[in-house]
């Protein structure tokens, strides 16, 4: 993790919770018969701005839209420069599929979506963020690789974008540096949660407590190596299976005043409560339509929703 310990030094011990990341206070009309909160809407990886995601064109339209908060994904290069993408290899439509831990920045810069587009990099990111229409609107970064948290706060210091950015990882060390680095924004942490599988759920996480498994580019890992870093932190996709998290975890998630992020189909009222007991955010991912946005932002225990068409939110609930 270079450079983490100069910047923890040279950074205010002072912590608060932060703003609150609900960003533009936007509530809609009905939509679907119900009464829509657009206040939670989070655009998942820019999804509905453009042909491709996370990429330029669609950040540019998202940053003029009245969306609360933008969500993209990063991956850093063999030589440490950051894009904005998802996977650890280029897609199909993705000239060349690099795999982007494995080449060099030039080599990641110079893929093209079939739209002529090239792969975005963070600072150039970050530099159209600070350039959006509305102040209150909020980013989202999700660090895909672990051991670069010094370097997305750099940049993120540089622009002066640290009051508006929420932190997002799947490896709980990526959130325990930044934390012990001073960021002031909430943390949240995604993984594969099981609480919705009751009895079973519990059972899997007792079993599953001490993995460490590597399947191609996904690395599943139990609660009990949860503290430690990752053999594979970089240029894979990593998930923790749990019931509960980490006692330590926990209580950082709680004191950023962010919370866990899992999928929605793992979504549920226990899951809610024992968030709501821990004092902790409870995002969703993964919900693709606005009729699904509509049903999770219903739910008084939900608190963000990554949609992958926010656009389609604020038109139907008719939010300019």
């Amino acid at each position: 993790m270079t450079g983490n310990r100069d910047i923890l030094a040279e950074r205010t011990s002072a912590r608060s919770n932060g703003p609150d990341p609900r960003g533009l206070p936007t509530r809609g009309a009905p939509l679907g018969g119900l009464a829509v909160d657009c206040t939670k809407l989070i655009s998942h990886r820019l999804r509905g701005f453009g042909r491709e995601e996370n990429c330029r064109s669609a950040l540019r339209q998202a940053c003029a839209s009245t969306v609360p908060c933008l969500e993209i994904d990063t991956r850093v290069a063999a030589d440490g420069r950051i894009f904005v993408y998802h996977n650890p290899r280029g897609r199909r439509g993705v000239a060349g599929r690099p795999h982007i831990a494995r080449v060099d920045g030039a080599r990641v810069g110079a893929a093209r979506y079939l739209s002529g587009e090239t792969l975005l990099e963070l600072d150039e990111a970050l530099r159209i963020f600070r350039e959006r229409r509305h102040p209150e609107q909020r980013l989202c970064l999700d660090m895909k690789d672990c051991g670069f948290e010094s370097e997305h706060l750099q940049l993120v210091d540089r622009y002066g974008l640290e009051a508006r950015t929420s932190w997002m990882s799947w490896v709980p060390s990526s959130l325990e540096c930044l934390y012990r680095m001073g960021i002031t924004g909430p943390l949240i942490f995604a993984h594969w949660n099981l609480t919705r599988l009751a009895t079973m759920g519990h059972w899997l996480h007792a079993a599953l407590s001490q993995i460490d498994v590597r399947m191609l580019h996904l690395v599943l890992r139990g609660v009990d190596r949860a503290p430690a870093v990752p053999d594979h932190a970089h240029g894979f996709q990593h998930s923790l299976v749990c019931t509960r998290l980490p006692a330590d975890l926990e209580r950082l998630l709680a004191r950023s005043g962010g919370g866990m992020c899992v999928h929605s189909s793992l979504v549920s009222d226990r899951l809610a409560s024992y968030c709501r007991d821990a004092g902790l955010q409870l995002w969703v991912y993964r919900v693709p339509t606005a009729a699904g946005y509509a049903r999770y932002a219903a739910n008084e225990g939900v608190s963000r929703i990554c949609c992958d068409d926010a656009p389609a939110v604020l038109q139907a609930a008719g939010v300019s």
